[in-house]
């Protein structure tokens, strides 16, 4: 199966229900901390409610070096995952990584002077 960022967004829009902050839209409603960056327009965090999910909207080429200097090029798409108000991480990323075996995760931890929140990235390869 080929993952791409719409099918990691509908995967994980339900696999982390209940689990993401909220973000409240231009019409006021709240919806699930989940976005793809650069596509939800309009959309704010509602302070004190958690986690959220950013999905970067290009599937990043990963060149695997193959025999002969030939290569073999294959995509990811990457997530952060970002620990707003001292959410923890550990289950939103366990749950991500149960879905997706194959992905590989990087933390980030937070920093208070710099103002940097604890975040992960992972990166899902899309074939």
């Amino acid at each position: 199966m080929r993952h791409t960022v719409s099918s990691v967004f509908q995967r994980l829009s339900t696999a982390l229900d209940g689990m993401l902050g909220l973000y409240r839209g231009p019409d006021g409603r709240t919806v699930p901390a989940l976005r793809v960056e650069g596509a939800s327009t309009g959309l704010t965090r509602v302070p004190g409610s958690g986690a959220e999910v950013e999905i970067h909207p290009d599937v990043n080429p990963d060149a695997t070096p193959l025999y002969n200097r030939e290569r073999h090029l294959s995509g990811f798409v990457e997530l952060r995952v970002i620990g707003h108000d001292k959410a923890r991480l550990d289950p939103i990323t366990t749950r991500i990584l149960r879905i997706y075996p194959l992905a590989t995760t990087r933390y980030i931890p937070g920093d208070e002077e710099t103002g940097i929140l604890n975040q992960a990235t992972i990166r899902i390869p899309t074939n």
